[in-house]
This record gives structure tokens, C-alpha cells and sequence, in this order.
């Protein structure tokens, strides 16, 4: 063993002599440490084995493919495993000389015990046992050298990672999707375009469902077992760890025939919201017909303040223009969260929602004047059009159906009717004498009803020929 001497400044010759051979024994032992001497694999973080893998030109063949070997020394410093040094993993190269024969695989429930018995339970794991070339297996998706916290950014199953994680499989044209019985296509297309993929995807809401948060990440089985989280009895768990107060409010989403179907017991979520979809209807619509009509289905049903009827026709709203509109897009006033929904109600329906050119020019007319005026006989649109029983102008049926419309106006028009006695002219029987023939003939020239002599019954007054002795 070779002798060092150190040298101080300023130091007594026999402190000298004491240090010298201290510090010697010291670096001695440093330096011939048990395994790096003999060229022998040890639990360092990486030193060793980063000597090779640490090129990124490292490579080895397998069936017949080229795979590297390099491995990324700062990620993995970084990652969850990163203090555990290469054997804590590779635990067969403990001591093996270097270089190495091919390790071992990894087996990452030594550790994950929990998480390797529920991957082997699951149909991932299954169709590990059974060979399948390819079935997932941990590195998969959670990667090797460079696996980080759920929480990280970085890390391969971050929230807004999950579902191209999953897609690497279950998007439409890998091999998964073309070789093996996946009940369900387009899933990943699908889910981008639902709710929660929108919220995921578009809005970076990393709190929103992914993949692993309605089938979990590791015991993933199908529908079909009673232990699987998108088994029907299990559905409404699954979806109650987001929703939590759906069972308060579920009629209120659910049609009202779904929710009777079976006394006493509830439909399960994926009966209107198809699974990957997460989409209905009644997302933009506030709340389903069904719960309007618990009430207003009932002939006897009547106004308080003044006994009007508050009942409809259901059978009439189904045949009708708005037969695909639901109640709450008219009276959108509602609030669902109500125990009466209705009740939030404070003004008529305004139809300029939808109509608004029709609404510019009623403004203008005569009739729209008078409304601005509050006049209690002008006519607003329900009085022409009806309620909930509107019919296109096409429809023989139809109040404003060409050969119906002197009989629609005729309702203040004619002769002793509050039109009739505000007008001030000199033409009377306007309805029966002058429209009559007019109208019967036009049925057949004219069917949309367009052409009369008022040309369109929204435009101003001064379009009437009767504008000379129309009171304003």
C-alpha cells in the first residue's frame, strides 16, 4: 500500500507524522472498493451501468429488430426510481460481472403488490398469462427509466395523457383494434368528442373523467362481471364519484319512461348516455319533457290567479313544427334544480329566439305597434299561430294555411269583432265580400299562402290597403 504524506504550512512535524498515514489508509480503502476493483455490477444510481447505457448508440437485436439500450441518465435521476439505483429494479444483476448477460424482466409487483394483483385479475393481465403478444404489461404505459407521479406533467398517465395512452391500443386501426373482440369502435374518437373528453381535451380540465377513471387503471374487466366498474349494478358507483348528487336530481335527466319502467328500480346511466358519447340531448335542453308533463298532463291542471288551463296536449305537441323541441328551449325560464320548475317563470315565451326575422318584421307591422303600446286586443303570435299545437302553413290543418287564413283573421276582422269596431274606413265586410274567393282561389295557385293582399301579415301598415282607416 503506498504511502501519502501531506504537507501543511505552519503545523508541528508530529502532527504531520499522525495525519499522514490516517489520510493514506482512508484513500486506500476508496479506491479498492469491493466490486468496482473486480469490474462487478453494484446499487449505485446508475454510475456503473450509465458507463455503457448512458450512449445513446448502445443497441442489441431482438427478434430480429434492432432495440436500444440507451438509457437517459437526467430522466431517470428524476424519476420515481431514480434513488433506487439500477439493481433495485434489475435485482438478478446484483453482483453479476460486467458486462452483463441480458437481465431478467422486471417484476414490478415485488414492490406494486396491490396493483400486480389487480392487473393479473384483469383482462389486460389475463392475456398476459395466456401469451399474448399483445397484451399490455406495466411498461406499456407507465414507460421504464423515465416514470414519474401520476400528478407530474411528465409522467406517460398524467390525466391528459390517459387517453392516447389507451389509444396506443383501442384507437381504430392498430392491431389490437383489428385482431382482438373489442365490443366498442371509434372510442377514441368518440370520447374526444364527448363531455368529458371536451373537458379533458379542449378545456385542459385535468379533473375530468379519463380512460382509467371510469374503468380503473389496473382492474380493468368487462361489463359483464359483477366485480367490473362499468358492470350495470356497479355503473352508478362509478359515475356518483364525480356526480355525487345525481340520485337527487336523476329524474330530472332521465326520460320520464326510462324512469318508470320497473317500480322501484333506477335505469343504470349508460341507458341514455351511450358509453364513449356521454352526449344527450338533454345536456343543452335543461331538463326532459317528461317532468314538465308530471303536471301539465293533467286536464284539471288550472291557473291559480285567474283559473286559466295549464294543460297539454301532449299527442298535439308531438305532431307539431316543434315536436323536436323540448319544453324548457321555449320556456327557458325553468330551473330543473326546482322542485316545480316552472316556477322560476316571470314572462311569456319570446319566439324571436328562433324567429328573429319574422320577429323584426312583426314590430314593424301594425300589429307589433300595438303590442309595444301594451294594447290589450293586439295579437301576438300565439294568436295566429296557436301554443303547442303550431303547424306549418302548408298543413291543411293549419291555421295559417291559405284557404284557413280568412277565418284566422276573421276571428277580430270581421264584422262586431274588436278590429272591426277600431277600424275607421269606409270598406266594411272585408272578410267575407273582398278575401273570400280570393283566398279559396289562391289554395290552389299559391299553397305556401305568400301573395295575398297584404302581402306578408308581419310587414308595416302602410302595406295594407286598408292603411287609410287603420286606427293606430
Amino acid at each position: 500500500m503506498a504511502e501519502t504524506k501531506v504537507v501543511r504550512r505552519n503545523s508541528s512535524t508530529g502532527v504531520g507524522i499522525i495525519i499522514a498515514p490516517i489520510l493514506a489508509i482512508v484513500l486506500s480503502l476508496l479506491f479498492s472498493e469491493p466490486g468496482r476493483a473486480a469490474g462487478r455490477a453494484v446499487d449505485q444510481p446508475g454510475a456503473e451501468c450509465l458507463a455503457c447505457h448512458g450512449d445513446k448508440s448502445m443497441s442489441t437485436t431482438r427478434g430480429g429488430k434492432p432495440v436500444s439500450l440507451y438509457v437517459d441518465g437526467k430522466k431517470f435521476a428524476t424519476s420515481v426510481h431514480g434513488s433506487f439505483g439500477c439493481t433495485g429494479c434489475h435485482a438478478d444483476l446484483e453482483g453479476k460481472d460486467l458486462p452483463h448477460d441480458t437481465p431478467a424482466p422486471v417484476k414490478c409487483g415485488t414492490c406494486h403488490t396491490t396493483e400486480q394483483e389487480q392487473h393479473a385479475r384483469s383482462l389486460h393481465g389475463k392475456a398476459v398469462a395466456r401469451g399474448d403478444p399483445l397484451a399490455p404489461r406495466c411498461v406499456n404505459c407507465h414507460g421504464n427509466h423515465d416514470i414519474y407521479p401520476v400528478k407530474d406533467a411528465r409522467s406517460s398517465v398524467a390525466p391528459l395523457k390517459v387517453p392516447f395512452v389507451c389509444g396506443q391500443c383501442h384507437r381504430e386501426g392498430t392491431p389490437v383494434s383489428r385482431n382482438r373482440p373489442i365490443p366498442q369502435d371509434n372510442i377514441l374518437e368518440n370520447y374526444s368528442e364527448s363531455i368529458h373528453g371536451e373537458a379533458l381535451l379542449k378545456k385542459g380540465l385535468s379533473v375530468a373523467p379519463n380512460c382509467a377513471t371510469c374503468h380503473t387503471p389496473h382492474l380493468i374487466l368487462p361489463h359483464t362481471d359483477p366485480a367490473s366498474s362499468i358492470n350495470r349494478r356497479n355503473i352508478a358507483a362509478t359515475c356518483t364519484k364525480c356526480h355525487t348528487q345525481i340520485e337527487s336530481v336523476h329524474r330530472k335527466i332521465i326520460r320520464g319512461e326510462l324512469w318508470e319502467k320497473q317500480a322501484n328500480i333506477l335505469p343504470a346511466c349508460v341507458d341514455c348516455h351511450q358509453p364513449h358519447k356521454i352526449r344527450n340531448v338533454f345536456y343543452s335542453q335543461g331538463m326532459a319533457n317528461a317532468d314538465c308533463m308530471r303536471c301539465h298532463g293533467d286536464e284539471k291542471l288550472r291557473r291559480a290567479r285567474d283559473g286559466q288551463s295549464m294543460y297539454v296536449n301532449i299527442g298535439e305537441v308531438s305532431h307539431s313544427r316543434h315536436s323536436k323541441i323540448a319544453c324548457s328551449q321555449c320556456h327557458s325560464e325553468v330551473n330543473a334544480s326546482r322542485v316545480r320548475p316552472c316556477e322560476t317563470i316571470t314572462r311569456g315565451v319570446d319566439c324571436t329566439s328562433c324567429h328573429d326575422e319574422i320577429g323584426k318584421l312583426y314590430v314593424t307591422s301594425i300589429h307589433g305597434q300595438l303590442t309595444g303600446k301594451n294594447d290589450p286586443n293586439a295579437p301576438t303570435c300565439k294568436e295566429c299561430h296557436g301554443t303547442h299545437g303550431v303547424l306549418g302553413k302548408q298543413d291543411p290543418q293549419s291555421s295559417t294555411f291559405a284557404t284557413n287564413v280568412p277565418g284566422l283573421c276573421g276571428r277580430c276582422h270581421r264584422e262586431g269583432q274588436m278590429a272591426a269596431v277600431r277600424y275607421t274606413g269606409t270598406q266594411h265586410e272585408i272578410i267575407t265580400q273582398l278575401h273570400g274567393e280570393h283566398s279559396r282561389n289562391s289554395a290552389e295557385e299559391r299553397p305556401d299562402g305568400d301573395g295575398d293582399l297584404h302581402q306578408l301579415p308581419h310587414r308595416s301598415p302602410d302595406s295594407s290597403p286598408h292603411r287609410s282607416g287603420i286606427e293606430r
